[in-house]
């Protein structure tokens, strides 16, 4: 089962395509969000945060339900950015960056455990019952096709029955 769509894109894209990517990405993770609400998880304490990236820089952004209102805003106030080159990578193992991913994937996997354990306390819907299944019965067939030979006389044949 999905949790979130996360979209991440190439460093052209253009803001158009970026635009119409989040709001695709909101869509359907609010379409995911009703699936969940549906199967018992509350989704007004339990939230999604979604990361949607353009080349190296990432974003995060929650996702609530607020009864029939889906709510979405900044996670974090600034973006994180991913080193381009080693030399920038001590900065970013010094920066904030790790520290918003892990907690990042903290949240994401305490929400896939709150997810899988309220699906899983939730009694099993009763399979659809289906009608016995009667043997088909064949029924013989004789197949029957003329030679070349007996064609050309057929042919010949009714040629003569047409004068």
């Amino acid at each position: 089962m999905d949790l979130s769509i996360r979209v991440l894109k190439s460093s052209t894209a253009s803001y158009t395509t970026c635009e119409q990517q989040q709001r695709k990405a909101v869509r359907l993770n609010g379409a995911i969000l009703m699936e969940l609400k549906d199967k018992g998880v509350d989704v007004e304490q339990n939230f999604l945060v979604i990361a949607e990236g353009r080349g190296l820089a990432v974003n995060f952004y929650t996702l609530r339900r607020y009864g029939d209102v889906l709510g979405a805003g900044r996670a974090i106030s600034s973006s994180i950015w991913f080193p381009a080159h080693v030399s920038q990578f001590k900065r970013f193992l010094l920066s904030d960056t790790m520290h918003i991913l892990l907690a990042f994937a903290e949240h994401t996997r305490r929400y896939g455990m709150e997810v899988a354990d309220t699906i899983a306390a939730r009694p099993a819907a009763p399979l659809p019952k289906t009608p016995p299944r009667r043997p088909a019965e064949l029924k013989q067939y004789i197949l029957l096709t003329p030679s070349k030979q007996n064609k050309r006389s057929r042919i010949a044949d009714n040629a003569d029955d047409c004068d």
